[in-house]
């Protein structure tokens, strides 16, 4: 409970509550639930949120809101509850009752209780079921309030006027306001990588912004102009065109928004993450090998990987005579296998052959065997041979 005199600000928890404001001016939003929400002296405002609620302003000149949307309501013919159309149900399951309070008139100025009614973008955009609504309101305005009205207070008297659109019994109200809500969602882009490939991210109201409004997200703002439904926020994601797996990433958050000229403007779609996909961009491996002379310090047969780009992690390339391991950042592996072939006299050049059978590793988006095969080979020397001649001598 409020204490008198004082002025209370709160939101009630979900569940079924009650709470009953002090003497002063007194700000109380019902959570979910069956809630009873007392404003007590003051000029309050009262928000009974969704579930079934009973609200009374008390004295003083209070406004009572009722979030429709939260509520029953009746659209294209049938009910739905908070957002949720009711499969099989015709009728309301309960109603809210709001009771502005009877003030006084103090000086000869009425306190005015307000109903202030919310409509969502999606009851807005039903002509039927704004037509309802706003009939309900006019009949209530020029044919209700008038024959439920003290002439000499100003004041409404305690009979219910049932609204048939929405699930609403009010009493002891001399006026109501009918507020469109607005929202704003966002949304994020999709590129592939390569120049220009930034992270875009779009705000879109459902109505056009009459002023500037003003989206502020935990990674930067966005600015709608006047008369425009959409802007955006542009962030470089330095993702450009390579052989790598490197998808990158970011999301943003709405945290508030200004502007706009809006009775009510709600968040929709709050977060968002665009996206840099990779695009496929081939790496290539090919196989060389050695060529050397048998006299060499080093006659073995040498095979080398080479790739086209450096290594993201270490790369194995399987051949048929064994794996060659390129490292991280490195470009070139090698296969060493000892050929047995020394300097000598004869003819006796020999040759190795080997060819990839399968890679792995690397990060590349994707790699292609180009040389896939190649031979290594040690040749003879001229090395020369010498025959010398020799003759018998013997005794006759």
């Amino acid at each position: 409970m409020g204490a008198s005199g004082s002025s209370y600000v709160g939101v009630v928890t979900d569940g079924d509550d009650k709470l009953i404001g002090g003497s002063g001016t007194d700000v109380i939003v019902a959570g979910d639930g069956n809630d009873y929400i007392n404003g007590g002296a003051g000029a309050d405002t009262l928000d009974g949120g969704s579930g079934i609620d009973t609200l009374l302003g008390g004295s003083g000149a209070d406004t009572l809101i009722f979030l429709s949307y939260e509520n029953q309501y009746r659209l294209g013919g049938a009910i739905y509850n908070d957002g949720v159309l009711q499969t099989g149900q015709t009728a309301f399951t309960g109603y809210d009752n709001y009771d502005g309070g009877n003030g006084t008139a103090k000086g000869g100025t009425a306190e005015i209780d307000t109903l202030r009614i919310v409509v969502s973008v999606q009851q807005s955009n039903d002509a039927t079921f704004m037509a309802a609504l706003n009939a309900e309101v006019a009949y209530f305005k020029t044919v209700w309030l008038p024959a439920h009205v003290n002439k000499s207070t100003g004041q409404a008297d305690q009979s219910v006027y049932e609204f048939k659109t929405i699930n609403l019994k009010i009493s002891a109200i001399e006026n109501i306001d009918l507020k469109h809500d607005a929202t704003v969602s966002l949304s994020a882009s999709t590129v592939a990588e390569g120049a220009g490939a930034n992270y875009v991210f779009t705000a879109t109201l459902s109505s056009a912004s009459q002023g500037v409004t003003t989206i502020t997200t935990d990674k930067g703002i966005i600015t709608i102009a006047d008369g425009q439904t959409t802007g955006t926020l542009v962030i470089a994601s330095g993702n450009g065109e390579d052989v790598y797996n490197d998808a990158t990433s970011l999301s943003a958050t709405i945290t508030a928004t200004a502007g706009g000229n809006f009775e009510n403007l709600t968040i929709g779609t709050a977060s968002a993450t665009a996206h840099v996909n990779d695009t496929i961009t081939a790496a290539t491996v090919d196989l060389s090998a050695s060529t050397v002379l048998e006299n060499a310090a080093d006659t073995s047969y040498v095979f080398t990987a080479t790739l086209s780009h450096a290594a993201g992690t270490d790369v194995t390339i399987t051949t048929d005579k064994g794996d060659i391991t390129i490292l991280a950042g490195q470009t070139t592996g090698t296969l060493v296998i000892a050929s047995g072939n020394g300097e000598d006299v004869y003819n006796d050049a020999t040759s190795l052959s080997a060819t990839i059978t399968a890679t792995a590793g690397g990060n590349f988006e994707n790699l292609t065997i180009g040389t896939a095969s190649a031979t290594a080979h040690v040749n003879d020397t001229i090395t020369a041979a010498t025959v010398d001649l020799s003759a018998s001598t013997v005794l006759e």
